[in-house]
């Protein structure tokens, strides 16, 4: 294939066309190729096992854990300097 010359070429600075992307995913559930109805998956069924897994809790966002509430509202206390907070407990 021969080099191209950009320095005579008339369409500078237009845009040229961009191939198609091959569709190279894999679900993620097996690991198939993806179909466009089902995207990101392969079939209604990986979609499916996919959502149980999330809302079984199969899929979880690290995170920190939470703080003691009795520690946070005392903190948010003495930043407010309003003493002590009324939580409403017996």
């Amino acid at each position: 294939m021969a080099p191209v010359d950009d320095a005579n070429d008339d369409t500078k600075g237009v845009a040229k066309p961009v191939p198609a992307r091959l569709n190279t995913a894999a679900c993620p559930v097996c690991g198939k190729p993806t179909t466009a109805r089902y995207r990101p998956f392969c079939s209604k069924q990986c979609a499916h096992v996919d959502l149980s897994r999330w809302l079984g809790g199969g899929y979880v966002v690290p995170g920190h854990e939470p703080a003691d509430p009795d520690v946070l509202a005392e903190a948010l206390s003495a930043r407010d300097g309003r003493g002590d907070v009324d939580r409403g407990e017996d």
